[in-house]
This record gives structure tokens, sequence and C-alpha cells, in this order.
């Protein structure tokens, strides 16, 4: 992908492109949503600033962090990019991507390195929460803050993608897709549409069919889908209607909020264990309060 294609953040390409690799900060921080653009814009960004090198993806190291990452992890990369003969010829950059998901081991591996960062290094953290960052690393790195992308720019990204979306359809799922161009690709990929409805069908039924549950779930959390996300996020917005909808119901209002912070405390849709028997929590309260 190149800047082109990139939409809704103009401002901060403007503001990339304005910067000079001679007096650039040695760490930065780009935060905003998941699935925005920031990684895209950034590594766009970067090859455009080095395209006349013939060697410049040499100059480019990337991590993707995990709950796994580790210490070795990040120093592993740090001392392995040194071990290139890219700064002979310019600058080098580490990304961490999705830097969120660092322990308090790893961010103070980082932090030491970020405080005395190796000659013509430039780290740059991708994340979506800065408050999961430490002060400690805020205060040394530059800021880059990503907005939200809107229906308009996802409307612009499908055009300048050539990607064929029914733009009807895209509006109807806006509280899924959530500004997300990551969300957007994969809710318009093969079936996943299909899955959608079923699951909204499933939801507005009166009944819990435990059937439809279990195929639902195969379907959700297979390891090649990435669509588990969209389960817990129609749990909020079903939730949300049924609370908007019950004002004079104290009860069911009150069954509504708790099951609500249920989610949000014990629900994690990022770690690697069987969600099955706190859905199957989730779903049991839910079709409970819709009576």
């Amino acid at each position: 992908m190149n800047l082109q294609n990139i939409v809704g953040h103009e401002k901060q390409i403007n503001f990339l492109r304005n910067l000079t690799f001679d007096n650039l900060h040695h760490s930065w921080i780009f935060y905003g949503k998941k699935g925005i653009g920031k990684h895209s814009t950034l590594v766009s960004f970067l090859k455009e600033k080095l395209v006349k090198k013939s060697n410049y993806l040499e100059s480019i190291f990337k991590l993707e962090c995990n709950i796994n990452t580790s210490i070795e992890d990040i120093r592993n990369i740090i001392r392995y990019s040194n071990l290139t003969n890219a700064t002979k010829n310019g600058k080098i950059f580490i990304i961490f991507d999705d830097a969120d998901y660092l322990n308090f081991q790893s961010w103070n591996a980082l932090l030491k390195t970020i405080e005395e960062p190796p000659e013509d290094t430039i780290i740059i953290l991708i994340l979506e929460n800065l408050k999961r960052t430490p002060k400690t690393v805020i205060s040394r790195c530059n800021l880059l803050k990503f907005n939200n992308l809107t229906n308009q720019d996802l409307e612009n990204y499908c055009k300048k993608n050539n990607l064929t979306v029914d733009i009807n359809i895209l509006r109807e799922n806006e509280f899924l897709i959530r500004g997300s161009v990551e969300r957007l690709n994969i809710i318009f990929k093969d079936d996943n549409i299909t899955i959608i409805n079923r699951l909204i069908k499933f939801m507005d039924d009166n009944i819990f069919k435990f059937k439809e549950f279990e195929s639902l779930y195969s379907l959700l959390f297979k390891e090649s889908n990435n669509l588990r996300f969209i389960l817990i996020d129609m749990v909020y917005y079903k939730l949300k209607e049924i609370f908007i909808s019950n004002k004079k119901d104290e009860k069911k209002r009150k069954l509504t909020l708790e099951l609500l912070t249920f989610i949000k405390e014990n629900f994690d849709e990022n770690l690697n264990q069987d969600k099955k028997q706190e859905l199957l929590i989730i779903f049991t309260e839910y079709f409970k309060i819709k009576k």
C-alpha cells in the first residue's frame, strides 16, 4: 500500500512528510483505535522516504507483539537490527506493533533501549490504548494520535482499493466495523456477512437455541477466522438496545448493566483460552433478560 491509498489520516501524513531523518526523534508512539491504518501509514511513509535506497527494506524491522512476547523477543530484535549494515547508509527503524500486549518485564526491557537508543535507531510503538503504556515510556516518546475513521473514509477506502462493497451493508454494520479498515476487510471477506446475519437472527430469537450457538461458535472461533470480535460486539449492541428500550423496567435495566459489567471484567477476546463456557454463561443470562 502507498500513502495515496491511506484514508482519513491526511494531517498525520502531512506531518510525517515534513519530518527529516536528520533530526528525527529517536522514539515514537503511534496510537489510536486498532485497525484504522496506523501501521499502514507508517510503513507506507517509510517506504516513500527510503525507496531511493536499493536495500531500504533492510532498514525496517518489526515485532508483532502479543501476550507471549518476552524480554528476549525485545532484546533479540534490537540485537539483530544492529547486526545489519543499515546504519552505514542511514537510520534503522524498529517497529513494535500491538505494543499494548507487552507485559511489565518487556516494557522495562524496552524502556532501557528507549533511554539509551543505539546510534541511528528509531523506535516506533504502535498501540491502541495509551493508558496501558507506562508513563516512563510515554514521557520519552513523541506521540502521534490517529483519529477514528468515518463511514465516508471507509467508503473512500473501498473506492481507492477497488473493493466491491455494498455501501448499505457497510452502513448497517457500522456498529461492528467501528471505523476500522481491518474490521471492514474481515466482515466483507468471503461469506462472513452470512455468518453475521445468522448471529443477528440467533440473538433476535426469544429462546436460546443451543445447537445454533454451537454452530456459530465453531464458525466464529476457528483458527483461520478473525470474526470472534463480532460476537461480543453484537452482545454489547443488543444489550444496549434492551437497556434503552426498557426505560421503565428498572429490574431489566439493572440485570442488563450487570451482564455488561460481567463481560467487560471477564471476557478478553485476545486470550488464547476456551471461550465456550464463558459465552454459555453470557448467552444464558442474555436470553433470560430478553424474556
